[in-house]
């Protein structure tokens, strides 16, 4: 064989051993739902809060937070109350945790009922509720899918790093670890 052939066949080798290695690092993150599969980044905001003051992306800036969409099927408390539930715990876990910022954003069809579901949410200094405006809403439903069982992580950059449907236990622990892993 010539030294020609044998170093392309090294070089394939090494190109093939680098792409296998990847693939199943990707493929590792995927399956852990967490490490350098990421969703995107947020796109920046100001919304108004339940108290209706301005809140903005900007006041996030280098901060790690968790959001969830409280969404318009949600007009009675039976209709969505596993995932509110769920989500309670999660800020019940980091309400004291000025590291963690924690946000539901509430779409504007719901404005009128937000007394309702603000009776049920424990409210700390990190947490914050947003009633969003149709522009923001489709902006959500894009990672959310729609659904408002699901949660997302934010990291310090803004970047989107785990989405998770919440109305399962075993993804509520998950998400909490994964927070505490950015924190």
């Amino acid at each position: 064989m010539s030294e020609t052939k044998k170093i392309i066949l090294v070089w394939l080798f090494l190109i093939t051993l680098g792409g296998l290695t990847g693939i199943s690092i990707i493929f590792r993150d995927v399956s852990n739902g967490f490490g350098t599969v990421t969703f995107g980044s947020i796109t920046p905001f100001k919304l108004k809060t339940n108290t209706n003051e301005i809140f903005s992306s900007q006041e996030l800036s280098g901060s790690v937070w968790v959001g969830n969409a409280i969404d318009s099927y949600c007009t009675t408390e039976e209709g969505c109350s596993d995932a509110v539930n769920m989500f309670a715990s999660i800020c019940e876990e980091f309400k004291n945790n000025d590291n963690v910022k924690i946000l539901s954003f509430m779409t504007n069809k719901l404005s009128k009922n937000k007394d309702m579901f603000l009776q049920s949410f424990t409210l700390s200094n990190n947490r914050k509720i947003l009633v969003t405006s149709g522009e923001y809403e489709e902006h959500l439903n894009r990672y959310m899918n729609y659904n408002s069982s699901n949660a997302f992580i934010v990291d310090q950059n803004g970047i989107i790093r785990g989405i998770y449907n919440i109305q399962s236990r075993l993804n509520a622990k998950r998400l909490i670890e994964d927070l505490k892993k950015l924190i």
